[in-house]
């Protein structure tokens, strides 16, 4: 999906080190990717916020 998106996600990390468990990504400007974190949050995800050094953001898939 990141790489078929036309720039609107953004992966950080290239594409053959990347994880199948933790997907980081951005998206086109901070202000969506703070809007994606609240509406995310408004529907039950989170912990989605990116590492604090590199930011954007993060989705975990496990199934804990």
């Amino acid at each position: 999906v990141i790489d078929q998106s036309d720039g609107f996600y953004k992966g950080h990390a290239e594409k053959s080190s990347r994880s199948m468990m933790n997907v980081t990504f951005n998206l086109t400007s901070e202000e969506l990717e703070n809007r994606f974190l609240a509406e995310a949050k408004d529907q039950g995800f989170v912990g989605l916020g990116g590492h604090r050094s590199i930011g954007g953001c993060r989705a975990s898939i496990y199934n804990a």
